[in-house]
């Protein structure tokens, strides 16, 4: 929901300053796409996970100020990286933050800071009363942070941090140091590196994507089906296996990406199947989806669900056990399913509902 502001003492609505807008993901472009049309009728866009939308020039982004958010293993990573160094290049006063975790809402911490942000800025653009204890106390928990980072030798980490107070605080106190501190890190080594390790992390997830899309493209191809369908899998299998064995973090998380994106596909592919009433090829997808996600219990329900929905009772009834096997618990949802009425005499429907009554 939208995060209003309140400043200069004035109330929640009209008149007063415009409104900040906070939003995950597809809504983050709505949000975007929402501040970009209306100018001057919002102040900020906090966006979770995802970033402009397309064919919007970024400079036009000028009119407000941006908050993005993205887990170190979510999918959109490089689009929100994407995102910053245009705002950047165009001038757009902008913050990436980064929290270790997937595609989702960032930790409530994390969104504390989005909004004490905001108001930071709010005070710049002169919609909000100068609160200098507040600066203040933000000033030293951040030059604190940085410093911390240099002396734990997290020179990549420090270095964004001081590039994140030159943006913070400039105009508000001489950020002289801020500006030589980051200058000084990004000449060394280490942060070289790094920032050459996020670009090829880019890289190496648009092409395996653009690799294993366009098997799932050729599956609609019979002829060469039983071929592609097998590559596809393996590649799938070793992907698992990289996101859960690899020894390089770099390419655990381009694996977890990787896979992340695959399902959201997959199951935006079947939920338009589902919408056209095509029934029949969901399971297919579903089955893809059960081989991104091998141990993810809802998988497999709904793998069952897809089953039943055609008729299939024996595939249905197997990977509604697998479900069960891997974790899944919500009876109530199990029965009051209709999509299961077909398998509601079936013996070892009962003895899968009966596993979830014991105790």
């Amino acid at each position: 929901p939208p995060v209003r502001r309140r400043g200069c003492g004035r109330g929640w609505g009209h008149p007063g300053p415009p409104p900040a807008i906070s939003v995950a993901s597809g809504g983050a472009r709505v949000a975007s796409a929402v501040a970009l049309g209306y100018r001057g009728a919002v102040a900020g866009v906090i966006a979770a996970s995802a970033g402009l939308p397309p064919n919007f020039d970024p400079a036009l982004a000028k009119q407000f100020v941006y908050f993005g958010t993205a887990g170190t293993e979510d999918f959109n990573f490089p689009e929100m990286q994407r995102t910053k160094r245009k705002l950047d290049e165009v001038g757009v006063t902008n913050r990436l933050a980064i929290f270790p975790g997937p595609h989702d809402w960032p930790p409530a911490d994390l969104c504390s800071e989005a909004i004490a942000w905001m108001e930071v800025h709010a005070m710049k653009a002169g919609t909000r009363a100068k609160d200098e204890e507040m600066i203040e106390a933000r000033l030293n928990l951040q030059r604190k942070t940085a410093h911390d980072f240099e002396a734990s030798q997290k020179s990549y980490e420090a270095y964004l941090q001081y590039e994140d107070m030159v943006t913070e605080f400039k105009g508000l106190r001489d950020t002289t140091q801020f500006v030589n501190a980051a200058a000084r890190l990004v000449a060394t080594k280490e942060v070289k590196a790094a920032i050459k390790s996020e670009k090829t992390e880019e890289d190496d997830q648009a092409r395996l994507l653009e690799k294993l899309r366009t098997l799932i493209a050729r599956l609609q191809d019979a002829a060469i089906y039983p071929e592609t369908i097998a590559e596809l899998k393996d590649d799938l299998i070793n992907l698992t296996k990289q996101a859960e064995t690899s020894k390089s973090v770099a390419d655990q998380r381009v694996a977890q990406r990787v896979l992340q994106s695959l399902l959201v596909q997959v199951y935006e592919e079947a939920f338009a199947m589902k919408q056209r009433k095509d029934y029949a090829s969901i399971p297919a997808k579903v089955e893809l989806a059960a081989v991104i996600r091998p141990k993810d219990p809802n998988v497999f329900y709904s793998l069952a669900v897809a089953y039943a929905r055609i008729g299939n009772k024996s595939r249905a009834l197997a990977a509604l056990t697998m479900a069960i096997e891997r974790g899944f618990t919500d009876l109530a949802r199990i029965e009051q399913n209709e999509d299961f009425a077909i398998l509601r005499n079936e013996a070892d429907y009962k003895k899968a509902v009966a596993s979830l009554k014991k105790p």
